[in-house]
C-alpha cells in the first residue's frame, strides 16, 4: 500500500543516499526527519506531540547547516505574520490565566515558526519534495484512519485507546483534533481524481483515500469537523469552477 501511495512522486525525492559528502549527508537527515514529522502527525496523545520534538530538532539543525531557502515568501506573507504575532502579544496584556496565556502565546510562535520550516525545507528541495510530503501526509492518515474506523467496529482491539466515548479518534488526544487531520487528506485525494493527467490506478488510490478520509470524519463524530469538511469541500468545487486564465 505504501508503495501504491507514492507511486506518482518523482522517485529522487525517495533517494535519500548521503552521497558521501557532508552536504549530502546533512540533506539526507533533514529531509528523513521531515519525512518522518508527516509520519508523527498522527500520535498526538499530548502537547508537545513527538511530531513537534522532531520538527523543533530538524528546525534547529536546518538552521545551523543553512538549508533553508525562503526567497518564495512575498512581502505580504511576512507583514501578515508579523500583524498576527504582535495581536497575540498584545492579547498577554492583564490576562484571566497567565499561565494559560503563556502556553497559548508559545503555541502560536511554534506554529509560525513551523510554517518558516516547512516552507524553508520546500524552498530549497522544491515542489517534488512537496509531492512527496503530500503523499507520506495521506499514508499517515490511511493508518489513522484504519485505527480508528477499526477500533470503532472492533476489528482491532485496545478500543480504550483508539476510542473516545464510542467515538474514532486513532493517537490523538481526542476526536475534535482526529477528525480535521483527515480533510486536508480528502482534498488532496480529490485534486488527484478530478486531474486528467492521472491514470485509472491513481483515481482508484485517491478514491479509496478520500472514502478512507470521509469514513473517519464521520465517525469522530465532531460537528465542527463535519462543518469543517463540508465548507472545505464547497470551497474545492467553487475553486474548480473558476475558469483558469
Amino acid at each position: 500500500m505504501a508503495h501504491a501511495v507514492i507511486s506518482t512522486t518523482s522517485r529522487r525525492d525517495w533517494d535519500f543516499t548521503p552521497g558521501g559528502s557532508a552536504q549530502g549527508f546533512e540533506d539526507y537527515i533533514l529531509r528523513t526527519l521531515v519525512i518522518a514529522a508527516m509520519l508523527l502527525e498522527i500520535v498526538v496523545f499530548r502537547e508537545p506531540a513527538p511530531v513537534d520534538l522532531v520538527i523543533v530538532f530538524a528546525l534547529t539543525l536546518g538552521l545551523v547547516f543553512g538549508k533553508f531557502s525562503f526567497k518564495s515568501i512575498s512581502t505580504l506573507s511576512l507583514a501578515s505574520l508579523a500583524a498576527f504575532a504582535v495581536a497575540n502579544l498584545i492579547s498577554m496584556h492583564n490576562p484571566f490565566d497567565i499561565d494559560r496565556a503563556i502556553w497559548y502565546l508559545a503555541v502560536t510562535l511554534y506554529l509560525v515558526a513551523s510554517w518558516f520550516f516547512f516552507v524553508g525545507v520546500i524552498g530549497r528541495y522544491g515542489p517534488h519534495f512537496l509531492d512527496t510530503l503530500i503523499n507520506v501526509y495521506c499514508f499517515a492518515g490511511l493508518i489513522s484512519a484504519a485505527l480508528g474506523v477499526g477500533a470503532y467496529f472492533h476489528v482491532i482491539p485496545d478500543q480504550d485507546t483508539l476510542l473516545q466515548s464510542g467515538r474514532a479518534r486513532g493517537l490523538f488526544k481526542d476526536c475534535n483534533v482526529y477528525g480535521p487531520f483527515f480533510v486536508p487528506m480528502a482534498l488532496f485525494s480529490l485534486i488527484r481524481i478530478l486531474d486528467s493527467r492521472s491514470g485509472v490506478r491513481a483515481k482508484l488510490l485517491a478514491s479509496f483515500l478520500f472514502l478512507s478520509a470521509a469514513i473517519a470524519i464521520l465517525l469522530c463524530f465532531s460537528r465542527a469537523c463535519w462543518l469543517n469538511f463540508g465548507v472545505s469541500l464547497a470551497v474545492f468545487l467553487l475553486v474548480q469552477m473558476v475558469p483558469a486564465s
